[in-house]
């Protein structure tokens, strides 16, 4: 790699967000046209996920010369910030207090290196600056002097950072905030697959089945906010450990549904035939799940289950019949609840590692970082 003093790590101008989305579109773009991707990224950059500077792209450039189009790689950071208008929460639980506290922190995703710039280093470099713009200097060690001076950054306000990998689990992790540091650990890797039945059963009483459209998904994740509190803070004081989640409502739960967006000849924006979740209204309490798809294959992908044991036979019954019906061969759900996998292996669950999509997460708090997990880490 070139001299990594001549490099740092910048904010994104607008020309060099719209430069780094034209560079990723040959491999992310799914039968999109360049003039359809854009727009559909100029659309989400204002849903509730994404604006209101919520959404950053970061680009690693030349010292002397940080607007240039020509720079070595880029990546894009989602904000989850409390207490403000449109912000996500994130719910930090700890084995000494009953309640929960609102904490902040990141996600890190689009990390995209254009084809004639591997192989060179430019994107572990990048990736071991974020620290420095993510998390406050006094979370972090002594900047390595060998990198020149440090990043600057309207940010430094992060408890954490997560990402999903792709290429494994040693990348990220290498990418620590010094050289011989650890980066981003990858965590709650297990999948769940139940089989969808060629054909429904006719018998069964739908009428105890709610079918949520995008709405009604918006409504019950609120609800199960709320409850997901309580659930942390009784993990933490269960598992002597500190918990931290990300919660469904304000604008969460509904990321995975602008994903699948599409654009039709007048640069509308489509979204896929609803429903996009189910809920069990039979129930005595909160009993639902909601659903995405995984681009290119037959998968139903649950982003929020709630559920007992007792009620989870009926609910995934209701899961099945939707999948057949819509044409889908799995359903999947990550990180399965503990009180559910009895069940679930009943019901002919296949549980197994990803090896893709992994969850890595890095804690910049003063606790050791095997004493803090990340719960409900779901899709």
């Amino acid at each position: 790699m070139t001299d990594v003093l001549a490099l740092s790590l910048f904010a994104a101008t607008p020309e060099q967000v719209i430069e780094s989305r034209k560079r990723t579109h040959m491999e992310w773009a799914r039968g999109l046209s360049m003039e359809e991707y854009l727009k559909r990224d100029e659309i989400m950059d204002f849903q509730e996920h994404a604006a209101n500077g919520k959404l950053m792209t970061w680009v690693l450039a030349s010292r002397s010369d940080p607007t240039t189009l020509d720079f070595k790689c880029s990546c894009e950071t989602y904000a989850f910030l409390p207490l403000a208008t449109y912000r996500r929460p994130v719910i930090l639980a700890t084995p000494t207090s009953s309640i929960t506290t609102e904490a902040l922190g990141y996600e890190i995703a689009s990390v995209y290196t254009p084809p004639r710039n591997r192989g060179k280093g430019y994107a572990t470099h990048m990736m071991r600056l974020l620290h420095w713009v993510l998390a406050p200097r006094s979370f972090l060690p002594e900047f390595p002097s060998q990198w020149g001076t440090m990043p600057e950054s309207p940010l430094q306000d992060a408890l954490f950072s997560v990402l999903y990998s792709d290429v494994g689990r040693e990348f990220y992790f290498r990418a620590g905030p010094r050289p011989g540091q650890p980066g981003w650990s990858v965590c709650g890797v297990l999948s769940t697959h139940w089989d969808v039945p060629p054909q429904s059963d006719a018998s069964v009483d739908r009428n105890q089945w709610r079918w949520l459209s995008r709405s009604d998904c918006i409504d019950i994740w609120e609800q199960d906010a709320e409850l997901m509190k309580s659930d942390a803070a009784a993990l933490a004081q269960k598992q002597h450990k500190t918990v931290f989640t990300f919660l469904p409502d304000n604008g969460i739960g509904q990321f995975s549904m602008h994903r699948l967006i599409t654009i039709d000849t007048w640069l509308r924006h489509v979204y896929p035939p609803e429903p996009w979740g189910v809920q069990l209204v039979s129930s005595r309490g909160l009993t639902f799940a909601t659903w995405t798809f995984e681009p290119e294959t037959r998968v139903m992908v649950l982003t929020r289950l709630r559920s007992t044991a007792e009620d989870f036979p009926a609910l995934l019954e209701a899961l099945q019949f939707k999948a057949q019906e819509i044409g889908l061969d799995t359903i999947e759900t990550w990180n399965i609840p503990e009180d559910l996998k009895g069940v679930g292996d009943q019901l002919g669950a296949r549980t197994l590692e990803r090896s893709e999509h992994l969850s890595a997460a890095k804690w910049y708090g003063s606790e050791p970082e095997e004493q803090v997990e990340w719960v409900f880490n779901e899709k």
